[in-house]
């Protein structure tokens, strides 16, 4: 699998990934937006990218899109995004434009959002995943769950040591289970081999 841009939130100065949200985050179609999905480098079509406001309020502060071929482009929040147009060259030398990537900057749309959003940062070096930027829970070293209200954060939990406790407990089972299954493989290649090859 290609690896995979994540969404992002900005909370407190620092980024968070969003690992998990319950419905409702806005995604193009909430706008009329038609989107396209240009490749498995972004299976959604688009990336946003959220904030918590001092204030604790959620806001959409940037979108990023794949818009979708013979689509309007559209306002959000009353601001026209950014254009690429991309060429590709065919097989007989011609160029074909390619629908257009959009990017909607400094948004600021306040959202009426109510639910919880799981959020993680401080990716653990020794991961093995092969999304880059959109990992899950267990590769975080920090993870928080937003309650929001009405767009208000209204509780935080922060959930990274219970999490360091379950990987670890799961590192032990794990570590003798390995244990267990190679003194079996070690028995049985004495059964088997050792004597044969020695």
């Amino acid at each position: 699998m290609t690896k995979q841009i994540g969404n992002t939130l900005k909370f407190n100065k620092e980024k968070y990934y969003l690992i998990q949200n319950t419905e409702g985050l806005p995604i193009p179609k909430h706008f009329g937006i038609k989107i396209r999905r240009p490749g498995s480098f972004c299976l959604k079509g688009f990336i946003t990218e959220f904030k918590i406001t001092k204030k604790s309020k959620l806001k959409l502060s940037e979108l990023f899109l794949h818009l979708a071929p013979h689509e309007e482009i559209k306002e959000i929040n009353g601001i026209l995004p950014k254009i690429y147009k991309d060429k590709v060259r065919t097989s007989d030398g011609s160029f074909q434009k390619l629908p257009a990537r959009l990017y909607y900057k400094k948004l600021n749309l306040n959202l009426d959002y109510s639910g919880f959003i799981l959020i993680g940062k401080d990716i653990s070096e020794n991961t093995s995943s092969l999304l880059k930027w959109h990992h899950p829970i267990w590769d975080y070293q920090t993870v928080l769950e937003l309650e929001i209200k009405n767009g208000k954060v209204i509780s935080i939990k922060d959930l990274s040591e219970n999490l360091m406790n379950y990987k670890e407990k799961i590192n032990e089972e794990f570590n003798l289970y390995h244990e267990e299954i190679s003194a079996q493989i070690d028995s049985w290649e004495k059964r088997n081999f050792k004597e044969k090859y020695k």
